[in-house]
């Protein structure tokens, strides 16, 4: 691209070896209401610079490309042609404020304009539990500063000001627990007093609440009204995934008589009459219809169906045909892969990524929303995110092989503004130290091995089941060198130090969990009594950086589940 960075990169460009002086207020716009929605073409040549352009947001996405050139040009711009125009869209991020990190408003604000420099055009907050401050139920988020309604108000705003459209997410079927394990709102529950789930054994609590009890409903509706207010959107995601105690208590009975798939569209179907009657579209996570295939033709053709995976293929030909074929409006919602790792998994998150949007090209989807989730105590930080973001939006603007090849370059850019050229490949090569792992297969729920080892207490030594005393010492020489390459970086952005610091958080768990991988292999050479007291000295020493790190960008929210998640040693 003749030595100029444009990301995503776009469909059509053309240098020239000519070049003017650049006049901002030179720019000549035409608009053309026939264009494509979001398209522009961006003209420089001896008559000066000229953006063609449907509307305002399409002029938005050209002076974003605009201003990348400039910055790496000067006021001296080569002659050149821009055509480009997005694969999707609809282009969406959402971000995991539930599972015990909530984000600042500063925060929230500094993604929202990465993903609007990205040219995404949609945002989400997934909601689950007491993550949003509920007029109705002060009780419930009581000393874990919840993202407020005037927060949420102020976000929307500052959203809509750079094109992004804030789209309110509450779940509203499974993932249920935070509330239905409550005494006051246990009877609301499919499974009062629990139920059985493979991967997980017998839970104690609800899961789903019960959407043939009509008190169920108005609870559930009670918690809309308090949230939807904030927002402008004319879009609802009401999630309704993982019914994973469909079948039993409450819903026995009609299951075994009707079938599971009948009585989860009966449910998803009196939502669906909620929220059209509050002029809004409604989204869902589709995993469920996908096993009920039969119902994707009864689903109404006004509703965005989210067909969602984290696996290589697991958004597949199959899954998107499922959608197409049933005419239902659909998007691929692949992961940034950063959850459930700390230092992120990239080649899996790019393989994901890449296939979601191939798949999604080939077979008619409408959108492409990129989940970043917080599993594991949200124990990652926000730049282990930063590749996933770049990458996913860049591929669902314009789905080409070089995308991978120009993502480093702006993230050093554009992200860290790096003059030595080191954080961009850095952030992807930390994701790479589970190729260190040496072992084949992940452990339980997509875990990287070290992230399995922090899992359960000290002594249950089955989570470094897989695990040797080599590969733990293999990965802990690759955490080192990638901290050395740290040292190297000059960043310019405003949040340089904090970034260092968030590398070296999740660095210092990382090694954490190979030396405690060791001690649950007795892999040490000491005596356990001295091997104890390091270890302990070194946990103390994680936690508190891990504590620093969080509180620059997060509120306290749940940070203390983490913690005592890491205290292995009391």
């Amino acid at each position: 691209m003749n030595g100029i960075v444009i990301y995503p990169v776009p469909k059509k460009v053309k240098y020239y070896d000519c070049a003017i002086d650049f006049d901002e207020s030179e720019v000549n716009v035409k608009f053309n209401e026939k264009m494509r929605k979001e398209e522009y073409i961006i003209t420089v040549d001896k008559d000066g610079v000229c953006i063609k352009c449907r509307d305002d947001e399409a002029l938005f996405r050209a002076r974003t490309t605009l201003k990348q050139i400039l910055s790496q040009t000067g006021k001296q711009i080569p002659y050149l042609k821009i055509e480009d125009w997005p694969d999707f869209e609809d282009r969406g991020l959402m971000i995991d404020i539930s599972r015990c990190r909530v984000q600042t408003l500063d925060t929230l604000k500094r993604i929202a304009d990465i993903a609007s420099e990205l040219k995404f055009n949609q945002m989400q907050l997934y909601i689950e539990g007491f993550s949003f401050a509920y007029e109705d139920y002060p009780q419930v988020w009581e000393g874990i500063t919840p993202l407020t309604g005037e927060e949420i108000s102020e976000l929307d705003k500052y959203c809509k000001e750079r094109f992004v459209d804030l789209v309110p997410n509450q779940n509203s079927y499974g993932h249920m627990m935070p509330w239905l394990e409550r005494e006051e709102f246990k009877h609301l529950a499919m499974c009062p007093d629990g139920f059985y789930f493979e991967l997980f054994g017998h839970m104690k609590t609800g899961w789903s609440l019960d959407l043939q009890d009509e008190k169920a409903l108005e609870f559930l509706f009670g918690l809309y009204d308090d949230l939807l207010k904030f927002f402008s959107s004319d879009k609802f995601n009401v999630c309704c995934d993982e019914t994973l105690d469909l079948g039993q208590g409450k819903s026995k009975e009609a299951c075994e008589k009707y079938g599971k798939g009948h009585v989860y569209y009966e449910g998803l179907m009196k939502i669906y009459e909620n929220v059209k009657s509050r002029g809004l579209k409604m989204m869902f996570w589709g995993d469920i219809i996908l096993n009920h295939p039969e119902y994707a033709k009864k689903l109404p053709k006004d509703v965005i169906a989210l067909n969602w995976g984290y696996d290589a293929n697991d958004v597949s030909e199959e899954s998107c045909k499922c959608f197409q074929q049933a005419g239902v409006p659909y998007y691929v919602c692949p992961g940034t892969s950063a959850w459930n790792s700390i230092w992120g998994m990239t080649d899996k998150m790019m393989s994901n990524i890449r296939t979601s949007a191939y798949n999604g090209l080939k077979y008619g989807a409408v959108g492409y929303l990129l989940t970043d989730w917080g599993d594991l105590w949200h124990l990652h930080h926000l730049p282990v995110s930063y590749p996933g973001y770049c990458y996913g939006a860049a591929m669902a603007w314009n789905a080409c092989e070089e995308q991978e090849k120009y993502l480093a370059e702006y993230m050093n850019m554009f992200i860290f503004k790096d003059k030595n050229n080191v954080m961009g490949q850095l952030l992807i090569d930390m994701g790479r130290y589970i190729n260190e792992e040496m072992i084949d297969r992940l452990p339980k729920y997509g875990r990287t091995h070290l992230a399995h080892i922090l899992c359960g207490s000290l002594e249950e030594k089955d989570t470094a089941a897989e695990v040797t005393k080599d590969n733990l010492i293999k990965v802990y020489s690759y955490i080192e060198e990638k901290l050395t390459r740290l040292q190297k970086a000059s960043m310019e952005c405003d949040d340089a130090d904090l970034i260092k610091l968030e590398v070296e958080a999740g660095a210092m768990i990382l090694k954490f969990a190979c030396l405690l991988g060791l001690y649950k292999i007795d892999g040490y050479d000491v005596s356990k009594e001295t091997y104890l007291k390091v270890l302990k000295e070194i946990q103390d020493k994680t936690i508190e950086m891990h504590k620093r790190a969080w509180l620059a960008r997060n509120k306290p929210s749940r940070m203390h589940e983490g913690v005592e998640a890491l205290a292995k040693i009391k």
